[in-house]
C-alpha cells in the first residue's frame, strides 16, 4: 500500500472519519528528551503496567495497563480523528471521510513500543514521548481528488455565433474553472496527517481560447446582402448571387483559399463555352481578390461588373464590389466560417 508516514505529537484538532487500526511494518524513532544532568533513571514500573513518565503523543500513559493505555488513546485521539474533514474548493464544500482516505492511527503499535521502557530500555529522567504512526494511501488521497475535480471543474466556453435561418445567436465567451490536482493532493494529504480541522484545495481559472468569436459571414441569398460579424460587430454589404440556373448552394462553408489577383478559369459549363482563361487585370471576372471555400467550387470574389449586385448572376459564386471584395479579403483569413442561407 502506497502512503506517507508521520511520526510524533501531531498538532492541531483532526476532522476526519473512522479510522482502521492496525500493524506497521517498522518502528519510528522514539522522541527523548536530553535527560538533565544528574538525573537519574526511574523506578521500574509495576508487573503489567507501563512505567511512569511515558507519553504517546503528548498523552500520559504511565501506570496504566496496555489495554487501558489503548482505549485512552481510543478515546483522546482516534474517536475525534474519526469526524469527516470540511474541504473546500473555490465556494463548494464538501467533508472527506478519512477510512476512504486510507488514514490509519496505529495505536497498539504504540502502546507496545511504549510499553517496553522502564523493561528492555530506561525511562530518561524527563520521560519518553513515544511517537503514534500515522500513514494514508496516497492512491486514494488521488482518487478523492480526481472523483471531486470532476464534478468541480467546468471547461471553459468560447464565444460563438451560430444561425438560426438569417438570424445570428450569440454566446459569450465563459471562464472555466479547475482543482490543481497536483497542489490539492498534497494538501488533502498534509491536512489529514497533521489533523487540520480544515483544509482547502487551490483552484485556478481557466481562460476560453476565443473572447470573441471569430470572424463569420451570413451570405443572405433573399435579400442579396452579405454580413461579416467580426470583433463585436457587423456589416453589410451588397451582392449577386448564382443565377437560377446555377443558384449558390445553401450551408455552412470553410474559406480554404485566398489569392490576390486570380486568373479566372472558366467552368466546365455551356454558361462558359468558349471562353478562354482570363489573367488578372481590369476585365478579369473575379476582379482583384478570390475567397474560395471548401466544396462546389464556390467562393467569394470582386466583379468588374458592380452593376450585377443586387441580383442573380453569378455562376454561383458570391459577387462583390471589388474595393468590398478588397477590405473583405484583409479581415477574412483562411479557416472563417461562411454561412449561406
Amino acid at each position: 500500500m502506497a502512503g506517507r508516514h508521520v511520526f510524533g505529537p501531531l498538532a492541531g484538532t483532526v476532522a476526519a472519519a473512522a479510522l482502521t487500526l492496525g500493524a506497521v511494518g517498522a518502528a519510528g524513532a522514539v522522541e527523548v528528551p536530553a535527560p538533565v544532568d544528574g538525573a537519574q533513571a526511574q523506578a521500574g514500573p509495576q508487573p503489567g503496567r507501563i512505567a511512569d513518565g511515558v507519553r504517546i503523543r503528548g498523552i500520559d500513559i504511565g501506570g496504566l495497563t496496555r489495554n487501558e493505555a489503548v482505549d485512552k488513546l481510543l478515546v483522546e485521539v482516534v474517536k475525534p480523528a474519526s469526524r469527516r474533514v470540511p474541504v473546500r474548493a473555490g465556494k463548494t464544500r464538501f467533508a472527506v471521510n478519512p477510512r476512504s482516505a486510507g488514514l490509519t492511527i496505529n495505536v497498539r503499535y504504540a502502546v507496545r513500543a511504549a510499553y517496553n521502557f522502564g523493561r528492555s530500555r530506561a525511562v530518561p529522567g524527563g520521560g519518553v514521548n513515544v511517537p503514534l504512526p500515522i500513514r494514508v494511501n496516497e492512491k486514494r488521497i488521488e482518487a478523492i481528488v480526481r472523483v471531486r475535480a470532476g464534478k468541480y471543474d467546468r471547461a471553459a466556453r468560447d464565444a460563438t455565433i451560430r444561425f438560426r435561418g438569417a438570424k445570428p445567436i450569440f454566446r459569450k465567451a465563459r471562464n472555466g474553472r479547475e482543482i490543481d490536482q497536483e497542489r490539492a493532493v498534497d494538501q488533502l494529504t498534509k491536512g489529514l496527517l497533521k489533523r487540520r480541522s480544515s483544509i482547502v484545495f487551490p483552484t485556478r481559472s481557466v481562460r476560453p481560447d476565443q473572447r470573441v468569436a471569430p470572424p463569420t459571414v451570413l451570405v443572405n441569398r433573399n435579400t442579396f446582402q452579405l454580413t461579416l460579424f467580426a470583433n463585436g460587430k457587423r456589416r453589410n454589404f451588397r451582392v449577386a448571387v448564382g443565377q437560377p440556373a446555377y443558384p449558390t448552394p445553401s450551408g455552412t462553408y470553410t474559406v480554404v483559399s485566398k489569392i490576390q489577383n486570380p486568373t479566372w478559369f472558366p467552368p466546365n459549363s455551356t454558361w462558359a463555352a468558349g471562353i478562354a482563361p482570363v489573367p488578372p487585370g481590369p476585365s478579369n471576372p473575379l476582379g482583384t481578390r478570390w475567397m474560395g471555400f471548401d466544396r462546389n467550387l464556390i467562393g467569394i470574389h470582386g466583379t468588374p461588373n458592380p452593376g450585377s449586385l443586387g441580383s442573380r448572376a453569378s455562376h454561383g459564386c458570391i459577387r462583390m464590389s471589388i474595393p468590398e471584395a478588397e477590405w473583405l479579403y484583409d479581415r477574412l483569413g483562411v479557416g472563417s466560417r461562411v454561412v449561406v442561407v
